[in-house]
């Protein structure tokens, strides 16, 4: 990794300017791993720039950006945005992290990838993910809705004390060449949606499993939805059956054919490698790893959380059972109650038989999907 001290400029207008590549940034006293660095002078329409010739021997060629005073305080601010250019004809991959005391890339840190074309300059930015106030009462989330700037988990954040920022190369197999410039903290932090209170807040989760505060296309708004759901559903399978050149297995049955061999194997035809069924037809695999009707998540100590939670209703019974917990500590060596939210609405949709109905539609409609 490569170590930069940077010094603050004065902000302009209302972003917070963190790192200064300008003419005469002295190169020499900066420590490097596997890179090489030089300064490109300002141009028409951009500040100047640090390139990075990335080397491949180093797993995680980069560099760090390292604040004066040893902490950079963006409490005020929504995200760190920097323009990263890619000058050769090859994409390049560019990791960039911010973090807190004891971040790792898992914890304590925000972090993010991004994919630069060939000749692209291309502006990035990192949401400073806030951690949510603990005296609120939320836990065992990975995030919350409606809630933007505040996230849960090691993604999230103190932005008041970030320590360094990192930006690297993840095992490149050549060495790579990109540029960034215009580090800047930038943005307003929205509020939290706690304009009514406490009291206005809770229940956030409807008896569906949906955000209460916010609505959007498709939302249910009461059981009724079921029904013109399940007709449109219909409606939709019979006029887009599965393709008519597909076999039992969805190979492709009207395609060139292989030897048949009873299972599922790859096959090189052509030069070119592809998947053969059973029945020895040309199989193209793209989509979905698995289909199901399982969406559960404990509920225990969060009744506030929930509106119209059946729990004490015989007919949702097997949508409620108790078993061990590790979405959050306070669980740990306790047996917790669980609901499904998913088998509960498919049971609100099709009735007792719902297993049964569903698995059914689950096929016609990866089917017609084809």
């Amino acid at each position: 990794m490569i170590a930069l001290v940077l010094a603050f400029r004065l902000a302009a207008a209302a972003d917070l300017p963190i790192a200064d590549f300008a003419p005469g940034f002295d190169l020499t006293k900066v420590e490097h791993r596997d890179v090489r660095l030089s300064l490109v002078p300002p141009s028409a329409g951009r500040a100047g720039a640090l390139r990075v010739e990335a080397g491949h021997t180093d797993s995680w060629p980069g560099l760090t950006l390292l604040p004066p005073g040893g902490k950079w305080d963006l409490a005020k601010f929504a995200a760190v945005d920097l323009d990263i250019t890619n000058p050769t004809a090859t994409p390049v991959e560019v990791g960039v992290r911010i973090d807190n005391p004891g971040g790792d890339g898992g914890k304590n840190c925000i972090q993010k990838v991004f994919t630069i074309g060939p000749g692209v300059r291309l502006p990035v930015s990192l949401p400073l993910t806030r951690r949510f106030p603990p005296e609120f009462g939320l836990f065992g989330m990975n995030g919350y809705p409606g809630m933007g700037s505040y996230g849960a988990g090691g993604q999230a954040v103190d932005p008041a004390h970030m320590i360094q920022m990192i930006i690297f190369c993840d095992h490149p197999k050549a060495d790579r060449l990109f540029e960034v410039s215009n580090i800047r903290a930038t943005g307003a932090v929205p509020p939290l949606p706690l304009a009514g209170g406490d009291q206005a807040f809770f229940p956030f989760i409807d008896e569906f499993g949906q955000y209460i505060h916010k609505d959007w296309p498709g939302k249910l708004h009461g059981i009724a939805d079921f029904v013109p759901r399940k007709t449109a559903e219909e409606q939709d399978l019979v006029g887009h059956p599965a393709p008519a050149d597909r076999d039992p297995w969805g190979g492709w049955e009207t395609g060139p054919r292989v030897e048949a061999t009873g299972h599922f194997r790859p096959v090189k035809r052509g030069g070119v490698w592809w998947l053969a069924d059973p029945d020895g037809r040309l199989f193209f695999s793209y989509g979905v790893t698995c289909a199901g009707t399982w969406a559960a998540g404990p509920v225990e100590d969060r009744d506030r959380w929930y509106r119209g939670l059946p729990r004490d209703d015989p007919a949702f019974k097997e949508f409620f059972w108790r078993g061990d917990a590790r979405s959050d500590d306070r669980y740990k060596g306790r047996q917790v109650l669980y609901h499904d939210w998913a088998a509960a609405n498919l049971f609100r949709k099709y009735g007792p038989w719902w297993k049964e109905a569903a698995g059914d539609r689950a096929h016609r409609r990866l089917r017609s999907w084809g």
